[in-house]
This record gives C-alpha cells, structure tokens and sequence, in this order.
C-alpha cells in the first residue's frame, strides 16, 4: 500500500460493509502499539444508522457527512490507565485508516478531543448521546464504509520540513 492513495473519504456509497471487514478493522487495531503496552483503549463500533446519525451532531462543522457512513468505530480511551491515552489512541485510529484503505474502504478520523458541539464539548455530547462511562476519555472516531468519491491531491513532498542532523539541515 503507498500512502500516497490513502484518502480521507467523507462521501459513501449506501451498502453496509460486511462485518467480516470490520472485524479485520478492529484486529489491527487491537495491535496497535502503546506506551508501557499497557493498551488503555477500548473500541465501539456501531452499525446502527440511526445511532450514527446522531454523531452527525457531535462537532459544529466536519462532521455533518457522518449521516452516509454504515459504520463507525469510535476510540475510548482509559485515561487513568496511561498517561499516553492521546497518543496511544491517536495510534490506533491511524492503524484503523490504513486497514480500512488497504481493504478498498474509505474511512475518515472525527476528532472529538478539544472540539466543540452545537451546545458543548464533542467528548461530552457523545458521552451523553451514547451513554458512555466517565472513566473514559475519546479521541475520535473513524467512519468507514464503501467511497462514493476519488479524491486527488497533487503529489508533493516538501522536503524543506525535513532536517538533516540538526534543525535546519538540509535533507537531501
């Protein structure tokens, strides 16, 4: 898989995505490296169209698309288990969007951490919407299913953000 044809996709084509690829989805996932290995994550997924519509809600702007996925896999952290629970979730959404481009889906990363509602924080209206625990934490979520779009970018490497040896040294 090159990562240059790895896209964020945000427009779906309406057939649900076979549980048996979500599955492969959650499997990299849980493989996922964290800090210590202490693994301070936990995954919902929802297929549930009425429930991901609701998400729809959960920021103020980029989220709206989130009505046309079939699926969701949201990241719940525990973050009095690890003092890397952003990072180690951040991880494993990532893992989560190459499995889902290396199996032909499309996925994008909702992040709810520091984001804002209509109404309140993004963490606190998914808590509330979904009935989650307090002990958890969310950095996002990923949506994924079927792309109903082939978005393209122009292939740029910008070297000038990489150093050589020291900051400012030239990578060539």
């Amino acid at each position: 898989m090159k990562m240059e044809t790895r896209y964020s996709i945000r427009k779906y084509k309406p057939e649900p995505v076979e549980k048996s690829l979500i599955k492969d989805i959650i499997d990299d996932m849980l493989l996922s490296p964290s800090g210590k290995n202490k693994k301070p994550w936990e995954f919902l997924v929802l297929d549930d169209p009425e429930v991901i519509h609701g998400l729809s809600e959960s920021k103020k702007a980029g989220a709206g698309f989130v009505k046309q996925t079939s699926n969701v896999i949201l990241v719940l952290s525990l973050h009095d288990e690890s003092d890397t629970w952003i990072e180690d979730g951040a991880i494993t959404l990532m893992v989560g969007h190459l499995k889902a481009h290396e199996l032909g889906l499309g996925s994008c990363w909702i992040q709810l951490r520091n984001r804002e509602s209509e109404n309140m924080d993004s963490e606190t209206f998914v808590r509330e919407y979904l009935n989650i625990p307090d002990h958890y934490r969310m950095v996002g979520f990923l949506t994924i299913g079927y792309p109903d779009e082939e978005p393209t970018r122009e292939k740029v490497h910008d070297y000038s953000k990489v150093h050589y040896n020291q900051v400012g040294g030239k990578y060539e």
